[in-house]
C-alpha cells in the first residue's frame, strides 16, 4: 500500500472529520443552546473548551490512519479488522458521554458528535483503504513492459 496516499487520505479524512465536530459544536450550542462541555464535578471531558474537542476529532483520524497502516502490513484481511475497530471504538465514544455527570442534554449531543465523527472517519478512511489494496492488486497483476 502506497504510505503516501493513505497518509493524505488520513489527512484529509481528520480535516473532514475536525468540520464535522466543529459543525455540530455550532448546532449544538448555537441552535439548541446546549452547552457540551459544562464544569461537572467528574469526567475527563470536565469542562473542555471546544477548540480541543474539535482537534481531538483531527487526531482521531489520524490515529485511525496509524491503525489501518499497521492493519495491513500486518494482518491477512486488514480492511474487515479495522472496520471492527471502528465500529466499537465508534460505539465507545458515543456512549462515553453517558457516564459522565453532565446534563442529559449535553450527554446526548456529545455522543451524537461523536457517533457522527466516528461514521465519517469509518467511511473515508476505509473506503481510501479499498481503493488502495484495489489499485495495489491490479498494478500487482499487470504485466511488466
Amino acid at each position: 500500500m502506497d504510505g503516501t496516499r493513505l497518509w493524505g487520505a488520513g489527512l484529509a479524512t481528520a480535516l473532514v472529520a475536525e468540520l464535522v465536530a466543529c459543525l455540530g459544536v455550532l448546532i449544538v450550542g448555537g441552535v439548541f443552546d446546549i452547552e457540551l462541555f459544562p464544569p461537572w464535578k467528574r469526567g475527563v471531558l470536565s469542562g473542555m473548551p471546544t477548540s480541543a474537542f474539535i482537534v481531538l476529532a483531527g487526531m482521531g483520524a489520524l490515529l485511525a490512519t496509524l491503525i489501518l497502516q499497521f492493519l495491513v502490513a500486518l494482518t491477512p484481511a486488514p480492511l474487515r479488522v479495522f472496520s471492527w475497530i471502528m465500529v466499537l471504538l465508534t460505539l465507545i465514544f458515543t456512549v462515553a458521554p453517558f457516564s459522565t455527570g453532565a446534563p442529559p442534554a449535553a450527554q446526548i449531543a456529545t455522543g451524537l458528535i461523536d457517533l457522527c465523527v466516528g461514521l465519517v472517519i469509518l467511511s473515508l478512511l476505509s473506503q481510501a483503504g479499498h481503493s488502495m489494496i484495489r489499485d495495489e492488486e491490479s498494478f500487482g497483476s499487470a504485466p511488466l513492459d
